[in-house]
């Protein structure tokens, strides 16, 4: 079993395309010998507005903001890591073609994968929504990046470009 985080935003360019083209696969194909972790929050900002709550804000703007609580709403939402991270790569790879992140990309990818995209919708709206991006900011800052996406796998950096192999070498698994 390997130990993997992954640190991103939901509209970095790197990020969309890591998740929806390379994250995803390796986790398909290797997902049960994986301990996986999604950190959707990336270089945001969280700040307290002193009266219980949240205010955000995100490198690529407010729409990274709900973007980033559509994914952190469907890994609490869907309660299953691998339909977490199908359904977000769909998010993302959705945001390549000009949307995406989105309540309409939420609904699509809903569609595709016979998922209630509303309930996950109603959760980035709501305080559970901004409650679980200050636990990934909280996440966020104990692994201390400083670019996105970070992947860390047993706690040492991974790389983009050769994930799948380091991944096969964490387990100890031959690379093909």
């Amino acid at each position: 079993m390997a130990t993997v985080h992954l640190y991103y935003e939901s509209m970095c360019p790197s990020c969309r395309h890591f998740d929806s083209k390379v994250f995803k696969q390796t986790v398909l194909e290797l997902g049960p010998y994986l301990d996986i972790h999604l950190v959707p929050y990336g270089n945001a900002k969280t700040i307290d507005n002193g009266f219980g709550g949240y205010e955000f804000v995100s490198q690529h703007g407010p729409e990274e903001t709900y973007g980033n609580k559509l994914h952190a709403c469907a890994i609490d939402v869907l309660q299953n890591i691998t339909a977490a991270v199908v359904y977000n790569a769909c998010l993302m790879d959705l945001s390549q073609a000009g949307r995406g992140s989105d309540d309409a990309a939420a609904d699509m990818c809903g569609r595709s994968m016979n998922v209630n995209s509303d309930s996950i919708k109603q959760c980035a709206k709501s305080a559970r929504g901004s409650q679980l991006l200050k636990y990934y900011d909280d996440e966020s800052k104990k692994a201390s990046f400083k670019t996105v996406p970070t992947v860390l796998i047993n706690g040492a950096p991974a790389r983009h470009d050769h994930f799948k192999e380091d991944v096969c070498t964490a387990l100890g698994m031959p690379f093909y």
